[in-house]
């Protein structure tokens, strides 16, 4: 009862002190970005599962929304216990008592209460602490819009026969995306609805792509229900609503996504998501990875949305098994 009455007063305090600090921000003139150490979803990394929900429950809250709606980005810096070990210490910080092994595991366990997350960056120790710094700064300023870099953007795979579960702890999203009016291969903007259909919980989001050397580079911004719904009325009409089952995972120290394409004629169709490239990045051996398609037009969510992919879907991939309970298709617009 002690550590449950704790987590809670220490989440209800990590949420004032973030709404207090994003005021500030929204007052502050010019440009201005709120970085938190720790997050509200680390709390959950040190109590059990039941406790946790009854502290959501007594708040009025839900993972979905001090997870996807708090933050626009997590950043998960790797303990140094793991790969680092030579420079783990517990001299420089009176709060840190956990030998190399126990850092590792409850690192691993607060990595995993963000998966599910949109923009989950995993920073490993594959590179000295200056590098580690650095390689967070440039993952910031990519989706902040400051700068743009040729490296760093996603890659995509095509997936056979995707699995329905996978023997990884993973999270289960669904996904909307809506074409704009005006949206070219190379110059892309759309709509995203990414959440649960059955519960009717959802983050709203603007997204542009655009392609650098070839490569998708995406910039995006959550956005609220007002906006989402006054955006909806540029949708383009000729092309189709994109709707996807989205499995979030981490393997390998890797953070991926798996998109199953649900209804129409896309049906079966799974591309997997990361940010490293095919050279630098262990796939999943359970699943079935036919090949890189990160350079391919024809993968692109503009291309598959269109009339000529939704004509010929065989082109593609081969049907996967209906879905236990397949949500019957929704329109762009969000439930109220």
């Amino acid at each position: 009862e002690q550590s449950l009455a704790y987590q809670k007063s220490l989440l209800e305090l990590q949420l004032m002190q973030e709404k207090v600090f994003v005021e500030i921000a929204l007052a502050t003139p010019g440009p201005c970005l709120v970085i938190c150490d720790r997050g509200t979803m680390d709390g959950k990394a040190y109590c059990s599962d039941e406790n946790w929900q009854k502290i959501l429950s007594e708040l009025e809250l839900s993972n979905w929304n001090i997870r996807d709606n708090q933050y626009d980005a997590v950043f998960h810096m790797v303990t140094a216990a793991d790969g680092a070990a030579e420079f783990y210490t517990t001299g420089n910080n009176v709060a840190r008592w956990e030998t190399p092994e126990q850092a590792c595991e409850q690192d691993a366990k607060t990595l995993q209460t963000y998966v599910g997350h949109p923009h989950l960056h995993i920073i490993d120790n594959s590179t000295d602490f200056a590098g580690k710094i650095n390689r967070v700064v440039e993952k910031m300023s990519q989706l902040i819009g400051v700068h743009v870099p040729t490296s760093g953007s996603y890659s995509r795979f095509l997936v056979r026969n995707p699995p329905m579960e996978i023997p990884v702890s993973h999270v289960v999203v669904d996904i909307d995306i809506a074409i704009l009016k005006g949206s070219t291969m190379h110059d892309e903007s759309r709509l995203l609805l990414r959440g649960d259909r059955t519960g009717k919980k959802f983050t709203y989001i603007h997204q542009k792509l655009k392609r650098v050397q070839g490569r998708p580079l995406v910039w995006e911004r959550v956005i609220d229900r007002s906006t989402y719904m006054t955006m909806s009325e540029n949708i383009d009409k000729n092309y189709e609503v994109i709707q996807k089952r989205n499995v979030s995972f981490v393997y390998n120290k890797t953070y991926f996504e798996m998109g199953t394409f649900l209804h129409g004629p896309l049906k079966g169709i799974a591309l997997l998501y990361c940010e490293a490239t095919e050279d630098d990045v262990e796939l999943p051996l359970f699943l079935d990875v036919e090949k890189d398609v990160t350079y391919d037009e024809k993968y692109s969510s503009l291309f598959l949305a269109s009339k000529e992919a939704t004509a010929a879907p065989e082109t593609y991939a081969e049907p996967i098994p209906p879905i236990a309970q397949d949500p019957e298709p929704v329109s762009p617009s969000p439930p109220s």
